[in-house]
């Protein structure tokens, strides 16, 4: 609803309204409201010829007269038409059962017998009005009673300021603040306070009411790892990592996630995951999973680099993560060939593919550093023993990376890497990438790795 200045146009009056009805042998009521003084539909739910109807419609349909002018956002539920001897007189808007439009008045005017006049219309056979009215009711009591379940879990101080945060004048948050501050001696109490209200509502993500926001916005003044760390020393009840969940992963939130994800460690993660699944939240059980998969890829990464440069494992004059890097951006470029939810795996073992076999590290690291997922695939790509390439890549070690899920696609990615490094510098190597190229792809190929063997053939053939 919108209040505004009164214009030329008269207020809205029981006069006005009564001089609509002079004469009126008819009264039709089409659905969809009115536009330009018109019913926006032809379809008619409803005609009143019975005088007597007529008169009781009349008199049901009187206004509360306005002392100030407000117009309703929409264009109405219904148009009213009010017709003398098969003539349209005059069109009247009906809105929500508790309020009706005339163009001709400056602003909209309340029904001083909405009750009634939607029992009237019930009773005629128009019962949707009635209906949707006992609904609005259902949800208003319903709306009550989650909003005093949030203050019951909320701060005190937000039941004094109730009206204020479900509007959209913040000037009082200042003093919230203030009085915040004297309702806890501490910081670490307030926070533990707020991610218990974060964590009361029927709808975390979507489709929560205004109020809610307050808790986020009073959490924003403080630090992220200030939050985390005195989540991490509370007792973690459920409701208070559906709160911290929600308040990390909220759409408003979403740029500062990118700069503070390394926060995120596992254990903080595991723990948000399980307060989401106890109350079954699916997408809050997504977010966390996503972020773990993310977070393990960089952690992954970081932890590639490092044990390279400490075997000062080189590739030609290169630290070895140029070419760590070179393979995880073919992955990247053709990730669209692997299972959604094993993308971020597979980005991961791009890192690691050698660790085993070049930087002197065991498959329990790799695991213990990552996951068994990660460490299974950088075990799949490990040469066996051998005194050449050959011995090195034999038939058991083609057999074990045909054998790994998504090990072909990471060779592949290797492959193509080398192949590109060896073409742009001339080396030697790339002739002998050619020659075998037969070989190897019927060696390590799988049904899903058709489109990037091609493109592995189509680099050495040009």
């Amino acid at each position: 609803m919108r209040v505004f200045k009164s214009n030329r146009k008269n207020k809205a009056s029981n006069k006005s309204l009564n001089e609509l009805f002079k004469n009126i042998d008819l009264v039709q009521i089409k659905s969809d409201g009115v536009s330009d003084d018109k019913a926006i539909s032809n379809d008619v739910v409803l005609t009143i010829t019975e005088p007597l109807q007529i008169q009781e419609f009349h008199r049901l349909i009187a206004i509360e007269e306005p002392k100030e002018d407000f117009y309703c956002m929409c264009l109405g539920d219904y148009a009213i038409e009010l017709l003398n001897n098969n003539k349209l007189e005059s069109t009247i808007g009906f809105h929500h059962g508790v309020s009706i439009r005339y163009s001709k008045w400056s602003g909209d005017a309340g029904l001083k017998y909405s009750n009634e006049i939607l029992e009237f219309l019930s009773d005629l056979g128009l019962k949707e009005p009635l209906k949707e009215k006992q609904l609005e009711v259902l949800r208003a009591k319903e709306a009550e009673k989650e909003e005093n379940n949030w203050l019951k879990n909320s701060p005190s101080s937000f039941s004094k300021y109730r009206n204020e945060i479900n509007d959209f004048d913040d000037s009082y948050f200042p003093k919230l603040l203030e009085e915040l501050k004297q309702e806890y001696h501490n910081k670490e109490l307030l926070i533990i306070s707020l991610l218990k209200s974060l964590g009361t509502s029927e709808n975390l993500w979507s489709g929560y009411p205004m109020y809610e926001e307050i808790s986020q916005k009073i959490l924003n003044t403080f630090k992220l790892t200030d939050i985390i760390d005195t989540y991490l020393k509370s007792n973690k009840q459920n409701i208070l990592g559906i709160g911290l969940g929600r308040y990390i992963f909220s759409w408003d939130f979403r740029e500062e996630l990118k700069k503070e994800s390394k926060n995120l460690d596992i254990n903080l993660l595991d723990n948000l995951e399980q307060a989401f699944k106890s109350i079954q939240n699916e997408k809050g059980i997504a977010l966390i999973k996503k972020t773990k998969k993310a977070n393990m890829l960089e952690k992954t990464k970081e932890y590639a680099i490092r044990k390279h440069k400490s075997v000062n494992h080189k590739y030609d004059n290169f630290d070895y993560d140029f070419h760590l890097n070179m393979v995880y951006e073919v992955a990247q470029s053709f990730i669209h060939l692997i299972e959604e939810d094993e993308r971020e795996t597979v980005l991961a073992a791009c890192w690691v593919h050698d660790i085993i076999e070049d930087a002197r590290e065991t498959y329990n690291d790799v695991k213990k550093e990552t996951n068994a997922e990660i460490a299974e695939l950088a075990y799949a790509l490990t040469n066996e023993k051998g005194r050449n390439r050959a011995e090195r890549a034999n038939d058991n070690y083609y057999k074990g990376i045909r054998e790994t899920k998504n090990a072909s696609f990471i060779k592949f990615c290797d492959r193509i890497a080398n192949v590109t490094h060896s073409k742009n510098s001339s080396s030697r190597m790339f002739n002998k990438y050619k020659d075998e190229n037969e070989h190897f792809v019927a060696k390590i190929y799988v049904p899903e790795c058709k489109e990037i063997s091609e493109h592995l053939k189509k680099i050495l053939n040009t």
